[in-house]
């Protein structure tokens, strides 16, 4: 059930065993785990937007960061400045790997008859620069 691929899919697979398993362990299955259903079937968890990383290195890493940023024993006042410079450079850093990430072009070779001709190589020669 809990690798089912849709919601109908676990329905299938939640019937099924309706009809085979002792009325306890039923009672005791839709007590604890069918109402939170939505919480542990895969194919519920992938539409989430987690991008399928079901670990928790994002929260680490944040984390290892601000443990280097903020001292442990600090002032509320030190310790809200640190945070709010650390989310500052956060954004800064994701703006410039989005902005790197649009700006680059896709190089491609030209390798037409005019190209060789203008730019003087042969097919002897050395690669155009």
């Amino acid at each position: 059930m809990a690798y089912a691929r849709s919601e109908e899919e676990y329905d299938h697979l939640y019937r099924t065993p309706m009809s085979l398993s002792p009325p306890a362990v039923m009672d005791y299955f839709n007590s604890n785990w069918h109402d939170i259903h939505s919480e542990w079937i895969m194919a519920i968890k992938w539409s989430c937007g987690n991008f399928m990383n079901f670990t928790s290195n994002r929260a680490d890493s944040i984390n290892g960061k601000l443990n280097t940023i903020v001292d442990g024993y600090s002032s509320l006042e030190n310790f809200a400045r640190n945070v709010f410079s650390f989310v500052h450079s956060t954004r800064k850093e994701v703006a410039h790997k989005a902005a790197t990430m649009l700006q680059k072009r896709q190089v491609t070779s030209r390798n037409d008859e005019a190209h060789v001709l203008y730019c003087g190589c042969g097919e002897a020669a050395s690669p155009c620069k």
